[in-house]
């Protein structure tokens, strides 16, 4: 059973996409904490094609979590509460942890150079974070559909500008951010923006949610 709201701090709140919840699927992840405060919705790419019950499998198995995940025909799949701190953007190699101010969403995309797949054909497009360029799988069109509405839905939610970090000229920064720009950030940011080593999701889908806020602006 699919419906088109999800489930912020006990309360449905409309996204107009398909949403499949843990109640529902029985994939949750329980016993965490809810954020003290939420300041920012943080990106991720799960690096493979599993669709969402097998990335909560996964991340279960791992011990990390994440509040949702958007699959390859754009459903997207809540694991908990959006309020819930659960664990997808902390570990090594972060200049400041996301996890007790973010909400997480995965995206699924193998983020490989490799166009062809046996089920999920991508294109493949150049893409620069930190000043290294590097080619990827793209999101499907449904997928960055859902990601920009998700990403709406929390801003309204938590009274969030639908923004992105940038740099002075307004340009989205395709950086790890400092610790400060960190601290006082507000808006939606990707696991590279706080972690040295990564750099999911890529600037695609930060770029159409900078543009839908433009027009929500």
């Amino acid at each position: 059973m699919t419906t088109n709201a999800i489930i912020v701090n006990g309360d449905p709140v409309y996204v107009g996409r398909p949403v499949r919840l843990w109640n529902e699927t029985g994939l949750a992840f329980r016993d965490r904490p809810k954020r003290t405060e939420t300041r920012a919705v943080w990106l991720h790419l799960t690096g493979g094609e599993r669709g969402g019950d097998g990335v909560f499998e996964t991340l279960h198995d791992r011990g990390v979590s994440v509040n949702f995940c958007i699959d390859q025909d754009g459903t997207i799949w809540q694991y908990c509460d959006a309020s819930v701190a659960t664990a997808h953007a902390g570990g090594s190699d972060v200049v400041l942890s996301a996890n007790p101010w973010a909400v997480g969403i995965e995206i699924c995309n193998r983020a490989n150079a490799e166009p062809s797949h046996k089920r999920w054909p991508r294109e493949v497009a150049s893409d620069v974070i930190r000043g290294e360029p590097f080619k990827a799988t793209r999101f499907y069109p449904a997928q960055i559909q859902s990601a920009v509405a998700l990403c709406n839905a929390l801003c309204r939610a938590y009274g969030l500008p639908m923004d992105v970090p940038r740099e002075v000229d307004g340009s989205i920064a395709a950086r790890t951010l400092t610790i400060d720009e960190l601290r006082s950030f507000r808006g939606v940011g990707g696991h590279f923006h706080n972690h040295l080593g990564k750099r999911d999701p890529g600037t695609e889908v930060l770029k159409s949610v900078a543009d839908a806020g433009k027009v929500e602006a």
